[in-house]
């Protein structure tokens, strides 16, 4: 059995060390944050929605930031030599552009299609035109 589970965990790629340091400076505060952002006060008046939906967004954001990483140590490992930055660069701007949008967005949509923790999409919570004066005026 211990063989099985030390050839299991050989499979699963290196996390580098400034993805731990991300995970552990930016997490803590941000994932309660966003959570905040998007559930509103009931996630602080409420453990039953604290708990779980904490957890729910530290996974998908965890999914997000290993991602970023396998697919980030992949480019370097394809693209080491100095002469192959600009193919490094352009591909990892690649990656960036698809991986985050996609987590980020399906969440939105994940929370807005399944109400999750008694999310409601309001205009006014999203827009920032409200803030933006008005441009026809004049």
């Amino acid at each position: 059995m211990k063989q099985v589970a030390a050839d299991l965990y050989r499979r699963f790629p290196r996390i580098r060390p400034q993805t731990q340091w991300h995970f552990l400076l930016l997490f803590p505060w941000f994932i309660p944050l966003i959570t905040y952002w998007v559930i509103g006060p009931s996630y602080w008046k409420n453990p039953w929605i604290f708990f779980p939906a904490t957890i729910l967004n530290l996974t998908i954001s965890g999914c997000c930031l290993l991602t970023l990483d396998i697919l980030t140590q992949k480019v370097i490992n394809r693209y080491p030599n100095l002469g192959q930055t600009w193919q490094r660069v352009w591909r990892l701007l690649l990656v960036f552009m698809i991986v985050t949008p996609c987590f980020v967005f399906g969440t939105i949509a994940a929370y807005n299609y399944f109400h999750l923790f008694g999310y409601t999409y309001e205009d006014h919570t999203l827009s920032l035109w409200a803030y933006c004066p008005d441009q026809r005026s004049g």
